[in-house]
């Protein structure tokens, strides 16, 4: 039996906690036994981790008393690392960006594995980019997997002691069951369009939708907007739909455990973010049937294609018209659900059973 060791931050809602449930539930734990840490044991996806993996949190001690604060944090480090180094056969640090766990998992497993979920050549100069990589150590993992072609194609710090891997974000096995559940929603207009995202300005514009909208009413009314989710920027989305006099039009709802159904109440689903690694909520989309509008980001452009959806330049302008080109034409979604899954199965799969003989 292969023992895995895989870390995260939380398990609050999000594209990342959402496809690591996915991953857990796709480990056969009749043939491994997983440990699960992370940083903070919270979030309303704690529930949907499988029973027979174990959770454990690691957080740093607080403290206003400095010295006392690091001492004590290094030793409980120290002593982490001795009892759990060599334990595990795979270790995985799954969110990109979590300091001391990403440490833990580089040194308690030889046979390890750090998730890029994000193309950082699209956020930081290639300066920031390198400073970046050297504070989460990512040049001194065994191994790099990315949740995009595009991501590892833009990653420029590649050596030949490192392996890298391509592994999209696998896709929640009960999508279809959980979107047959009904909402407190009805549709007021003749098109529905939706997003589904976390309430950050910098990586998901959705500020390009709210504006894209209103550009849009002044050719054409006979459409809603649903912005589902929240985040540090959701009370500058709620300012800029009082600005723009548009609240009969877009509203904000908050984020749920199930957004399913209103993929399915939708006539076209949203995508307006600056950048992404994998962007789930696209193939959740078109899994349920759902055309999209996306900006041209991780992968899409090789699912995405004239029959089920459109992709856009990322500006305002180019959002509008494809939201007007899909009102006045029909798209017919055909998406091999099975198929996707399979290809990521396949790597997920070669990467635990790794843990054998510590090569794939």
């Amino acid at each position: 039996m292969s023992k895995i060791f895989i870390a995260a931050n939380t398990l609050d809602i999000g594209g990342i906690e959402t496809s690591l449930i996915a991953f857990l539930k796709n480990i056969d734990l009749k043939k491994n036994k997983v440990t699960l840490l992370l940083q903070n044991r919270k979030g309303a996806l704690l529930e949907q981790v499988p029973k027979g993996i174990d959770i454990i949190e690691y957080k740093p001690i607080k403290s206003k008393n400095i010295l006392f604060r690091k001492i004590k944090n290094r030793i409980n480090f120290i002593n982490f690392i001795k009892e759990n180094k060599d334990k595990y056969d795979v270790s995985i640090c799954y969110a990109s960006y979590i300091y001391l766990p990403s440490i833990i998992v580089r040194k308690i497993s030889k046979n390890n594995y750090m998730w890029v979920h994000t193309d950082y050549s699209k956020i930081y100069s290639l300066s920031d980019f390198f400073r970046f990589i050297k504070l989460y150590g990512y040049n001194k993992y065994s191994n790099l997997v990315f949740v995009s072609k595009e991501a590892l194609n833009n990653y420029p710090f590649k050596m030949k002691e490192q392996k890298y891997f391509v592994c999209h974000n696998l896709l929640p096995l009960d999508i279809e069951k959980k979107s047959l559940e009904k909402v407190d929603y009805k549709k007021k207009k003749k098109f529905l369009f939706v997003n589904i995202s976390r309430h950050d300005e910098d990586a998901k514009k959705i500020s390009r939708i709210i504006e894209a909208s209103y550009e849009l009413k002044k050719e054409y009314s006979d459409f809603e907007v649903l912005l589902i989710g929240e985040g540090n920027d959701t009370s500058k989305y709620v300012e800029m739909l009082n600005n723009y006099e548009i609240n009969d039009t877009i509203k904000i709802l908050p984020m749920t455990t199930n957004p399913y159904p209103y993929y399915k109440l939708a006539d076209c689903f949203l995508l307006s973010s600056n950048y992404e690694g994998g962007p789930i909520t696209i193939y959740e989309s078109l899994i349920l049937k759902t055309p999209v509008i996306t900006t041209n980001v991780g992968d899409v452009k090789d699912y995405v294609d004239k029959n089920n959806g459109i992709i856009i330049d990322k500006n305002v302008m180019s959002l509008k018209r494809a939201m007007f080109e899909f009102i006045n034409n029909k798209y017919s979604v055909k998406f091999d659900s099975d198929k996707f899954n399979k290809e990521v199965k396949d790597v997920l799969n070669s990467i635990i059973e790794s843990g054998n003989n510590h090569e794939i």
